[in-house]
């Protein structure tokens, strides 16, 4: 059995353990990846985090990517009042809720408790043909 199937099995566990550690020490678990040596059997992790209780400039809960937004937005031709409102894209209704610091759709948006990556084109598209999304979806 090679280190990688090793790893497989255990990966689930692994990353349990490790959220876990970072909740008990305040923190959250944002992304883990690990890369895997086939001849000497070495795992390597890559863990991105941030503080489960990060406050913003006005006082309210937040994390980097609501930040990201705020302060970048405008880079992209977005307006930062759309943050944390709705639009209507292909009948679903979507609210943005962050950026991505890098990549082609930088957006980030939810829906459902699912998050989705928009290019920002396309919000800027789609915030300009519906400025009330909840009134396009007759609510």
């Amino acid at each position: 059995m090679t280190a990688m199937d090793e790893y497989r099995k255990s990966h689930k566990a692994t990353c349990a353990a490790v959220e876990a550690a970072l909740k008990a020490n305040g923190l959250t678990l944002k992304k883990i990846r690990a890369s895997v040596d086939p001849t000497s059997g070495v795992i390597r992790f890559s863990i991105e985090t941030h503080l489960a209780n990060q406050k913003g400039a006005d006082g309210e809960a937040t994390n980097p990517e609501r930040e990201r937004y705020k302060n970048e937005a405008s880079l992209w031709g977005l307006s930062p009042e759309w943050l944390d409102k709705p639009m209507v894209m292909a009948g679903r209704e979507y609210v943005i809720s962050g950026m991505r610091a890098r990549g082609k759709k930088i957006v980030l948006a939810t829906c459902g408790g699912k998050t989705y990556v928009f290019d920002h084109e396309d919000v800027t598209l789609f915030m300009s043909r519906a400025p009330n999304a909840a009134s396009a979806l007759g609510r």
